[in-house]
């Protein structure tokens, strides 16, 4: 059995290691191999659908698929929005797969998004949608800081600003 003290300092150490890395064709295939956990596949689209779109949008340059990376093992994906008009940031789609969630994987992303955004001297906020129900995705932007703006359709809207 393996003692307490050493699972919660390897979860730590396992949080602090998440990145984020541009989807490309080095990594593209391990990407698609993102597995929801089977509650949230009505909550999120697959990442197959996430990266057709930033595929469909490539070449306005401000769709930014990412890969969640933890040491060499991809958790997850992200998709990120640019929005020039309204000097902020989208994130259109978070999805950690199904055996890396509750680690904390999903928070550290966004931490890692949040990062970017301050980084960039022209974003003044993020912005991030999640389907009503989806508690865990709640509670994490409400730890992080984000605050409820509204509901837009079936979603709520949650904004974090930055400067």
């Amino acid at each position: 059995m393996v003692p307490r003290t050493f699972v919660l300092i390897w979860r730590e150490f396992f949080i602090f290691m998440i990145r984020l890395e541009l989807v490309n064709k080095d990594n593209f295939e391990v990407v698609l191999q993102v597995q929801l956990a089977s509650e949230d596949q009505r909550r999120v689209a697959s990442v197959e659908y996430s990266l057709a779109q930033a595929w469909l949008y490539k070449d306005s340059g401000m769709i930014l698929p990412y890969a969640v990376v933890s040491g060499r093992k991809v958790v997850g994906f992200a998709m990120l929005s640019i929005e020039p008009k309204d000097n902020s940031y989208y994130l259109w789609r978070l999805l950690i797969d199904k055996d890396f969630q509750n680690r904390g994987c999903g928070k550290e992303a966004i931490q890692q998004i949040i990062g970017k955004a301050k980084a960039d001297p022209l974003c003044h906020k993020i912005s991030i949608n999640y389907v009503i129900g989806n508690h865990k995705m709640r509670y994490i932007l409400e730890k992080i800081g984000f605050q409820s703006v509204g509901l837009e359709g079936q979603e709520m809207k949650m904004e974090l600003i930055i400067k």
